[in-house]
């Protein structure tokens, strides 16, 4: 289901509950059924595209959590909540990879290594086969744009880089795959278009 500007506002309004620590009658944060409900799904897509691992990725959903649930008192009104909460799920993802490395006897090449699928049978299979060519943020800049339909703003945003700068590793990304699964590039006139797409 595609992303709306209603569930914008449920997401703020679950952030700000979170942040000024409301609580239900039995003691449950108020807020973080909401952010499961909304997030859950990417959270963990985004942790396992930066890690590779399935259960790297539930860890960090959980610890994601943990930490929007003690940080979201830092989240700014009518800003961008989903951003927020993906800058905030990649530098946990990110820390993760960082602590493995550190502790791997065969230390992790980060900047190009793929891990290999944890299940053949996996719903993301077909994703790590698509995104195998990629680099890491090549990877992030796709699932963020494609599967979660995020504008190149947005992007920018969560990756902390400028709109240009994420349109334009965006479209080299895309033709990084085009030419490595022989997908010909569209017309000039489609590419102006993605190109004044909405930021």
């Amino acid at each position: 289901m595609a992303w709306s500007r209603s569930d914008d506002k449920r997401l703020e309004q679950a952030l700000l509950a979170l942040g000024r620590g409301e609580r239900r009658e039995n003691g449950e944060p108020v807020g973080l059924a909401e952010l499961y409900e909304l997030m859950g799904r990417a959270i963990f897509t985004t942790a396992y595209v930066i890690t590779g691992h399935r259960e790297d990725a539930e860890d960090i959903l959980q610890d994601t959590l943990v930490e929007i649930y003690q940080d979201a008192r830092f989240y700014r009104p009518r800003t961008n909540p989903r951003a927020w909460v993906l800058a905030v799920t990649r530098h946990t993802a990110l820390d993760a990879v960082r602590k493995r490395t550190r502790h791997a006897t065969a230390p992790l090449d980060t900047a190009e290594a793929l891990p290999t699928p944890p299940d053949a049978h996996d719903e993301f299979t077909a994703l790590w086969d698509l995104l195998a060519v990629l680099s890491p943020e090549e990877r992030e800049l796709v699932v963020l744009r494609l599967y979660h339909g995020l504008s190149h703003g947005e992007i920018a945003e969560t990756l902390r880089i400028s709109t240009a700068a994420a349109q334009k590793r965006y479209r080299r990304a895309i033709d990084k795959l085009r030419a490595h699964h022989g997908v010909p590039n569209p017309t000039s006139t489609a590419t102006k278009g993605d190109r004044h797409e909405d930021e």
